[in-house]
């Protein structure tokens, strides 16, 4: 992610009583869980002591107006579960963060060739508990995926190479620029049979991926990914000349989407998404040192139908935290939290958040789902033809939680 270099970063001086009293009460677990990609918390004044006005401006050098987001993916044992055991396995973070395209003010994508930055992080070091020391993590492909319309699903592009190769106990990252071809990429099949790319101008989402190959004693033992999801305004000019083009708008989604992602890596594997959703255009304007947000968020287990034997894992409940920064000892505040019975189908809240004498610069609220993989919860079966089927329960399923987390960020003036 290509963030205005003018600006340097440093760490939040707010209310330490408050951080202290919460590092005191959180759990050992709470807060392994809780590490984000950059270690500082706010962002200074440039050299002229101003801070930005609004969240695009850290984001230059792109053809149209963008601002920084954040997904995340997180794999830990599941506490007290069924068994009263911790007896999952733990393989950390997978993250990926990027400058996307806003959607507001008429601002467009006006080429099929989209310049991204793609910031890749693996974290299994400080603050992630019981990672087996022989553990590798590797990251090998990059995927693009769209939604054209409601029910379409589209591989976009894709991109292949050693991006990075992460041993137990290490926080690796790497930034890979791409440049992604929405229409028509030659880095996948070109059948005829095989439908890919975006096939008409409109209110599109595209949805980023870097998989995390996890390795234990040598062998394969899961793939994991934190998916970002995120809306644009397609509107290539030229607009291409291909039977699959049509000039009519489909409108999909104005959503922008954390989804961690596992499947086992066996024959039958288990898999599925944990999914954290806000629901609306995020808001780019600076906001006070003393204020509120009530954020229109979603969370649910998306289907997982193809590979798996597991098409939804039951989520379990959310939580916000504010500037969270584990590799510095700071779990953040919660400032919104619920717990519910285990549900397979979406969960809509508008939690209201509040803050008080924040430093000026940037900012994150860390929006995450639970979703534990637990023995007696129960599950819903996939099927070939991506129907669901009855519940069951999958013993065999490490007892870990997946977690995703969306990472919001907002500048404070």
């Amino acid at each position: 992610m290509s963030l205005n270099p003018r600006y340097q970063v440093l760490r939040t001086t707010r209310n330490r009583v408050r951080t202290s009293t919460v590092l005191r009460v959180a759990s050992a677990v709470v807060v392994a869980l809780l590490t984000v990609t950059q270690a500082p918390t706010a962002m200074a004044a440039d050299a002229t002591g101003t801070v930005p006005a609004d969240l695009r401006e850290l984001c230059p050098g792109y053809a149209e107006a963008r601002i920084p987001v954040e997904a995340q993916a997180w794999w830990f044992p599941t506490v007290e579960d069924a068994g009263g055991e911790a007896t999952g396995l733990s393989f950390g973070h997978s993250h990926m963060k990027a400058c996307v395209p806003t959607i507001t003010d008429g601002n467009t994508v006006a080429s099929d060739q989209l310049r991204m930055d793609l910031t890749i992080t693996v974290h299994t070091g400080m603050g992630i508990p019981d990672v087996p020391s022989d553990a590798v993590v590797n990251v090998s492909e990059i995927e693009i995926r769209g939604r054209n319309d409601q029910t379409r699903d589209v591989l976009v592009d894709e991109f292949m190479g050693s991006y990075l190769s992460c041993a137990a106990g290490q926080t690796c990252t790497v930034t890979v620029p791409v440049t992604i071809d929405l229409f028509d990429s030659p880095r996948i099949c070109q059948c005829a049979s095989y439908k890919h790319g975006l096939t008409s101008p409109g209110l599109k989402q595209i949805r980023l991926s870097a998989f995390s190959d996890v390795y234990v004693g040598g062998k394969k033992v899961n793939r994991m990914r934190a998916g970002l999801r995120v809306p644009i305004n397609f509107d290539p000019q030229p607009r291409p000349v291909d039977p699959d083009w049509s000039n009519t708008v489909k409108n999909y989604t104005d959503d922008t989407e954390s989804a961690g992602w596992f499947i086992k890596a066996s024959k039958d594997g288990a898999g599925g998404y944990a999914t954290a959703r806000y629901t609306q255009p995020i808001p780019t304007a600076a906001r006070p040192q003393n204020g509120t947000w009530t954020m229109p968020l979603e969370f649910e287990p998306d289907p997982c139908t193809l590979n798996c034997a597991v098409a939804r894992m039951p989520i379990t409940g959310y939580e916000v935290r504010l500037d969270p920064d584990i590799h510095h000892d700071i779990p953040g505040e919660i400032v919104a939290q619920e717990s519910w019975a285990p549900t397979t189908g979406t969960v809509r809240r508008s939690p209201t958040v509040r803050w008080s004498y924040l430093t000026p610069g940037l900012h994150k609220l860390v929006v995450i789902v639970h979703e534990p993989m637990v023995d007696g919860l129960p599950v819903t079966k996939a099927s070939k033809t991506s129907s669901l089927g009855s519940a069951f329960d999958v013993p065999t399923v490490d007892e870990s939680t997946l977690q995703g987390a969306l990472v919001i960020y907002f500048l404070v003036n």
